[in-house]
């Protein structure tokens, strides 16, 4: 197996995403993988698009048009004609950027953005080794579609932190992808599933979520997300987190007063979002 230079990583988030908040996910797996020794590169090109785009075009980041991103038609008719320079650009950028191993966080809203960009990453860099994970990678929702999307190299289906890093420590010392539990990895177009891997059992332990790479002062109304439980404690036959989060894990409220403060302390950010399914699944660490 080749190696690659792992001395940075670059995780990257594309539109559309909303405007008020950088996103969590690649918060979280920069705070992890820097807690093991490795350089990370933030970077939410949705909030830059949504800077740099003129007034009259900035409509195509609200939640309102997100229908547009959708759909390969909608997008391509209605949102690649504006946003082209912009896709050239961030490929450029991304296949430039030092070390081998690019991570996407992939929504629904963001996915045909997300293959544009890395398809012309791989035309200009075929080094470039790309990891998908996110909300639209799920076993349960497109991992396996986009596994087989032949500029992917390697999708995340499940909770990241761990296996990201177990990844790109393979990757760095030559060891088989396949001995990494929870990957789909695409092997020349065939999807090899290295299987489920157990949930991360204690939440409370893991590094706080890094946001200091964003440019914050480009958010409307800048509100960082706090996630203090995955999962819920109900099993409700009509709703996606059970399948998603398997079962309820929580923080303890001192991990969240110690995650409020570091953020006050360091960024300035005064205002905070909880974005638990539900806020008081455990009521004695919420008080």
């Amino acid at each position: 197996m080749h190696k690659h230079d792992m001395s940075n990583v670059t995780l990257a988030h594309l539109p559309q995403w909303c405007v008020e908040q950088p996103p969590l996910g690649i918060a979280y797996l920069t705070g992890f993988l820097q807690s093991k020794g490795y350089n990370v590169r933030q970077v939410d090109y949705s909030i830059q698009l949504y800077a740099e785009l003129p007034g009259p075009m900035k409509y195509l980041m609200e939640s309102m048009h997100h229908q547009k991103w959708l759909e390969g038609y909608e997008f391509y008719t209605h949102v690649y004609p504006h946003i082209e320079t912009w896709i050239e650009r961030w490929a450029k950028e991304l296949a430039e950027a030092p070390g081998d191993v690019i991570g996407f966080t992939m929504l629904s809203t963001s996915k045909i953005c997300t293959l544009e960009v890395i398809k012309k990453i791989k035309e200009l860099n075929p080094r470039k080794f790309i990891v998908i994970g996110g909300p639209h990678c799920t076993r349960y929702e497109g991992g396996m579609l986009i596994a087989h999307e032949p500029d992917v190299d390697v999708v995340v289906p499940g909770e990241g932190e761990e296996v990201f890093h177990e990844l790109i420590h393979a990757l760095d010392t030559g060891t088989p992808l396949t001995e990494v539990k929870g990957l789909l990895i695409n092997q020349r177009g065939a999807i090899f599933d290295t299987g489920e891997r157990e949930l991360i059992k204690g939440i409370s332990d893991l590094p706080l979520p890094v946001f200091a790479g964003f440019d914050l002062q480009h958010y409307r109304h800048i509100t960082l997300p706090i996630l203090g439980s995955r999962g819920c404690i109900y099993k409700c036959a009509f709703c996606s987190e059970t399948v998603l989060w398997r079962r309820y894990r929580f923080r303890t409220g001192q991990s969240m007063f110690d995650e409020f403060k570091k953020h006050h302390d360091e960024l300035g950010v005064s205002s905070f979002y909880i974005v638990d399914s539900l806020i008081n699944g455990n009521l004695k660490e919420l008080e």
